[in-house]
């Protein structure tokens, strides 16, 4: 099917929306089933997935690009609701937005309608940014002459922006959970490995202080954690250098300068733990958040000293899960 045939074909059902919504909504929930019902939609989804196919391409491309170019706003339901079906989510949200400060009147609604029916049942999963940015393209609608169509672009958009907060919520819930996790298995390591208690009691210290409601760090707990970070390495290096049967070598800068023992045990990880440039590189820029005198005044901030935390657990469980992929844990149990 060439391309002018495949735009006939569309503009036939687009022409058939347009006069179904002259007697009614050509969508519905089935009152019995409470299944989602669009004819013109599913004849749309049934023609894409009748047309020829072969193992190196599918006219998929085209067919959106048809749906894409029409901005009838009278049909712009239908168009979205294809492009939902067909996993364009992506696309028709793009879409929507070139209605942004169009005029509708309550005769061409039908897309308010649609995303009414969509958001109330849940009948499509959109992330936090996406339910705003849909939020966004309603609020910037301009409506015209129905009482009725303000009130529900109201109610719709307050129900958007309380659905996005929801979703951070849980996405934020969601983080924090992988890092409570990870950090379990960082102390499930350090007490394998006979690692100083001191390290988990540390750990268990901070989080005790990021749950409570003070807003601010003392600049005793900020040099802990500098001290925390910077021995724990120190001691690594010191554990793998006995294992190893061996001294953890001093290294030199390339000034000549013998390197401090962050430095040195730094390096020594990185050679027997075969660190990327790239992995090592990130650990640099956080040691020099940590170290350097700015740095202060980055983690003396809660939330950013939460972010830090997480940062460092993250790269000191990189660092024990390689010392144990490559020497086993001899106390695991």
């Amino acid at each position: 099917m060439n391309p002018e045939e495949l735009e006939k074909k569309i503009g036939i059902v687009l022409a058939k929306e347009d006069n179904d919504k002259n007697s009614a909504n050509t969508f519905y929930l089935d009152e019995k089933t409470g299944a989602f019902v669009y004819e013109n939609a599913q004849t749309l989804i049934d023609l894409f997935y009748s047309l020829p196919q072969t193992d190196d391409s599918h006219p998929s491309d085209v067919f959106l690009e048809i749906i894409d170019r029409n901005k009838d706003i009278k049909t712009l339901s239908l168009r979205f609701w294809v492009m939902v079906k067909l996993g364009r989510k992506d696309l028709a949200l793009e879409h929507i937005e070139h209605y942004k400060f169009d005029s509708i009147v309550f005769s061409n609604s039908t897309i308010i309608a649609l995303i009414n029916i969509i958001v109330s049942n849940n009948l499509l999963t959109l992330t936090p940014e996406e339910l705003y940015d849909l939020r966004e393209v309603l609020d910037s609608i301009h409506l015209s002459g129905s009482p009725y169509l303000y009130k529900l672009v109201k109610i719709l958009s307050n129900k958007l922006i309380d659905l996005s907060v929801e979703g951070l919520k849980n996405e934020i819930k969601s983080t924090n959970i992988e890092i409570n996790q990870d950090k379990e298995e960082v102390k499930r390591i350090i007490k394998i490995f006979d690692f100083d208690d001191k390290y988990n009691e540390f750990l268990t210290e901070v989080d005790e202080h990021l749950n409570t409601n003070s807003k601010s760090l003392t600049a005793g707990l900020i040099n802990d954690f500098r001290t925390f970070f910077s021995d724990l390495v120190i001691d690594m290096a010191k554990k793998i250098a006995s294992i190893e049967d061996e001294e953890t070598p001093k290294y030199e800068s390339a000034e000549g300068k013998t390197l401090t023992p962050i430095g040195c045990a730094r390096k020594y990880i990185k050679i027997k733990l075969e660190l990327s440039d790239s992995d090592n590189d990130f650990i640099d820029s956080f040691i020099k958040i940590l170290h350097e005198k700015g740095g202060h005044s980055f983690v003396s901030n809660k939330s950013y000293f939460r972010l830090t935390r997480n940062i460092a657990i993250e790269i000191i469980l990189l660092l024990l899960s390689k010392m144990t992929d490559k020497y086993g844990a001899p106390l695991d149990t």
